[in-house]
């Protein structure tokens, strides 16, 4: 079930920046975003599709000792958070630490564009942009823009895009799962800078996460676990239940059914290399959690 509310307004942050991380083919990758501070223009935007990022991608990893460490305060020990993941308000990039998650945002890219703000090293987040009008009482959202600039010089075949993810539980040296079976599924607010563009939600489990970050998958492509959505220039909640995510392709196999109790990340993959169209894309995303 996708359950979709209106509310609220746009508007346009404007910012070119450059910047380069480690890549995977299958589109992922291996690091969390780095800081920076501007927003991005939007363009045109391709459909997100066949190369997006994996289950390991993205810095993001489930634990070799499975849901175990999960169940441990994050680091701050905070107990408040509840089914709150981030709603940027702190401006350091990082979620609500409690409830047994911590972790970051990091922004991926297919390594064909340029991404802002640009993927960086593992355990170093990009930041959250402050809004030029409030979201009622928000002020801040993750943001994350990309270009290919000229696509006659791009590889069409490799061409999947860009996104920004999260880490459920990661201190910045060891990955751990986080055990999610008391929720429903996730909420977040979106927007972007054009009247429409396609995102697709991407939730992870150990199943789908590369062993080389403590899942069980052996090599690339890890599959994920995935629900496309539709985001426009006005501020939309969105309700995405577990039960509506898929396996996001039949090969490899991962299992039907997501594993709750031993996810990774989350992730928003937000533009796709479209042959012949100039494809600039950028997103808002803000007020993440479990419901």
């Amino acid at each position: 079930m996708l359950v979709i509310r209106a509310v609220g307004w746009g508007w346009l942050l404007l910012a070119v920046a450059c910047g380069g991380r480690s890549l995977r083919s299958d589109g992922g990758a291996t690091g969390e975003g780095g800081a920076s501070a501007a927003a991005g223009a939007a363009g045109a935007l391709g459909s997100a599709g066949l190369g997006g990022a994996s289950g390991g991608a993205a810095g993001s990893a489930g634990a070799a000792g499975g849901a175990g460490l999960a169940g441990s305060a994050g680091v701050a020990g905070m107990e408040a958070c509840g089914p709150l993941i981030d709603d940027m308000e702190d401006g350091t990039g990082r979620l609500c630490a409690g409830a047994g998650r911590v972790g970051a945002w990091y922004a991926y890219n297919d390594g064909l564009g340029v991404q802002w703000p640009p993927p960086g090293e593992p355990g170093t987040p990009i930041l959250p942009v402050e809004l030029d009008a409030r979201r009622g009482q928000s002020t801040r959202a993750m943001y994350s823009f990309h270009s290919y600039g000229d696509v006659s010089q791009v590889d069409g075949t490799k061409g999947w895009g860009a996104g920004i993810g999260l880490d459920l539980w990661f201190d910045g040296r060891t990955y751990a799962a986080y055990d999610a079976s008391a929720y429903t599924g996730v909420s977040f607010f979106a927007r972007s800078g054009r009247s429409y563009t396609e995102v697709q939600l991407r939730v992870n489990s150990v199943d789908t996460t590369l062993d080389a970050y403590g899942g069980t998958c052996p090599k690339e492509f890890c599959n994920t676990y995935a629900k496309p959505f539709y985001v426009t220039d006005e501020w939309v909640e969105y309700r995405v239940a577990f039960a509506d995510l898929h396996p996001y392709l039949a090969e490899p196999l991962a299992p039907t059914v997501l594993r709750t109790d031993r996810l990774t990340n989350l992730q928003f993959l937000f533009v796709r290399f479209a042959p012949g169209v100039s494809t600039d894309a950028d997103v808002w995303i803000d007020d993440v959690r479990f419901f």
